[in-house]
Order: structure tokens, then sequence, then C-alpha cells
């Protein structure tokens, strides 16, 4: 599979496209656009993208100091490892596992197989497999179909 290092990523309206890993040093700014990987990518700067998307059919990592903000725009990806996100009017989806201090979303977030997250805040929160997150607060609905072990669940309708 292909390699590529990027010092820093600027988007204004125009998609990238990449099939392989993909490394990027610095940080990503977005606007009107889509940044697409088939593979892994590694970020090791702040993320901000207004009107756009990410979409990773692999491991999605970001630095454990740098941030995901996204106004207008979704996360999708095989897994998710990033300390802090913060999304407006978009959602998460992660296929495999997630692992976050700190999410905040006023869309949904769904998770196939894992889920691990100190503090969440979203519309609905939806996990296919395990749930190890520690404060979870859904303006809707939570769904857990495996085995959950939080600390504090706040809903309209709990589904564990």
């Amino acid at each position: 599979m292909q390699k590529q290092t990027l010092d820093n990523l600027i988007l204004n309206g125009e998609d990238y496209i990449y099939q392989g890993n993909t490394l990027i040093n610095g940080t990503i700014e977005i606007i009107n656009a889509n940044l697409i990987i088939s593979g892994n990518l590694t970020i090791y700067g702040n993320v901000n993208i207004k009107n756009g998307s990410i979409i990773v059919s692999g491991l999605l990592t970001v630095a454990y100091d740098a941030n995901i903000s996204i106004n207008g725009g979704d996360i999708s990806c095989g897994s998710l490892d990033c300390n802090h996100i913060n999304i407006t009017d978009g959602d998460i989806w992660v296929n495999g596992r997630l692992n976050a201090i700190n999410i905040t979303s006023d869309g949904n977030i769904e998770v196939g197989l894992y889920s691990n997250v100190s503090y969440i805040n979203c519309l609905n929160y939806l996990i296919n497999g395990d749930n190890d997150s520690y404060t979870i607060k859904a303006i809707q609905d939570i769904y857990i179909l495996g085995y959950n072990d939080s600390y504090d669940l706040t809903a309209r309708e709990i589904l564990v």
C-alpha cells in the first residue's frame, strides 16, 4: 500500500482523495471540501472543517494534544482515536473502535464494535457492540447493544 507524508493540508472547494496510508505532521483546514483516505490517516495537528467531512477506511488517529472541530460535516472511519472532538451539524460513524476523552456533537454518534469515551454530549448515542464510557448525555436516545460499563447515562430513552 502506498504511503504519503504531508506537512499541512488546506482544502478549499476541492476534495482530496488518496489511496494509501497518510501522515499529516501539521494542521488540516478544510472549507467546502472532503478529505477521503483509503487506508489509515494519522494527524499531528488540529483539524478545522467548515462544510466538509473526513472519510477514512482504516484507523483515524489524531495526536493527544490536538482537536477535531467540524461545523457542517461528518466523520466516517474504520476506527477513531482522538482526545477531543467538537461537531456542529454533523455525525460520527465508526465501524470499529472509538477511543476519545471528550466528544461534543449535536448529531448522532454510532459505533460498530467498541466505544471508550470519558465524556459524551450528543443527539443520539448508538453502540452496536460494547461500551466503556464514563458520562453520556444524549438529547434523545442511548442504545448500547453489548456490554456496558458507564458511570452516568442521561437520555430520553436508554436501552442497554
